[in-house]
């Protein structure tokens, strides 16, 4: 399953990625350090799953968020941010994200994401 990670802050990428490696499952994990190259990897790589940093360079995560849904409902959007406002989630939610993790990430609030939405069945 391709998941992509879209982080400006590489320990952070990192983390996500370790975490994510550590689930069961075929995980392609693909990286981008900002908006515009996260839409560009989207495009050519068409990935199941973004993690998307609501605060990235160049094209910002709510901007990306609403890009993507304009066409594409089926790819999951799980947005990240230090903040757990709930205007942030709420907006999460208005522009169809899949769902909203926090940071300093939790392994089991990851894993209950992922095999809620049945991630984990299907990347087995």
């Amino acid at each position: 399953m391709k998941i992509l990670i879209a982080e400006d802050v590489k320990s952070t990428r990192m983390v996500l990625r370790r975490m994510i490696e550590k689930m069961p499952g075929d995980w392609e994990i693909i990286e981008a350090e900002d908006g515009e190259r996260a839409l560009e990897l989207y495009f050519q790589l068409a990935p199941e799953i973004i993690f998307l940093d609501v605060q990235l360079p160049k094209v910002n995560g709510w901007g990306l968020l609403s890009f993507v849904r304009r066409s594409d409902a089926e790819t999951q959007i799980v947005m990240v941010t230090a903040s757990k406002e709930s205007e942030d989630v709420q907006k999460a939610a208005d522009l169809g994200a899949s769902g909203f993790v926090g940071k300093p990430f939790d392994q089991d609030e990851l894993r209950e994401f992922l095999g809620h939405n049945g991630v984990l069945a299907e990347a087995s």
